[in-house]
């Protein structure tokens, strides 16, 4: 069996706004796709922003009116990105260590391809490790009757 790759698990449809796009429009999009963030592209279109879900609901927590506020207001910036093909174990890793929920996949042109969530990442480990340990009781078990 492969090895599962980030780019295996993320989400591959990613949605771009820009620094000066307002609040209300990102948070429309977000919700109509059912998606917990979104992408910050400067005027030179790179991307140097991520707005989640969580970033939205800080500000309207704070802000009775978000009409003035633009993506870059809230954004989480310098994005971090990691290789499409890392395993998941070095990805959780890194998830531990700069303590954030999304990566940003990139490709060997260093283009955006993918976002995958620590959830997702987690989840998937968690799985593999139980099927892991079951395949291998059995396998010990259906061993012992027959040698």
């Amino acid at each position: 069996m492969m090895e599962k790759t980030a780019y295996d698990i993320a989400r591959k449809k990613l949605y771009f706004f820009y620094i000066n796009d307002p609040v209300y429009k990102i948070a429309d999009i977000m919700q109509a796709k059912n998606i917990g963030s979104v992408l910050v592209k400067d005027k030179k279109d790179n991307v140097v922003g991520i707005v989640t879900i969580g970033d939205i609901l800080r500000l309207v927590n704070k802000e009775k009116n978000v009409e003035p506020f633009s993506a870059q207001d809230i954004m989480s910036s310098p994005v971090i990105f990691l290789d499409k093909e890392s395993s998941l174990e070095d990805t959780m890793s890194k998830f531990q260590k700069h303590k954030i929920t999304r990566f940003v996949l990139i490709d060997e042109n260093k283009k955006p391809v993918g976002i995958v969530r620590d959830l997702a990442v987690y989840k998937v480990l968690s799985f593999s490790k139980i099927y892991q340990e079951s395949a291998e009781r059995f396998k010990q078990s259906y061993t012992d009757h027959f040698y």
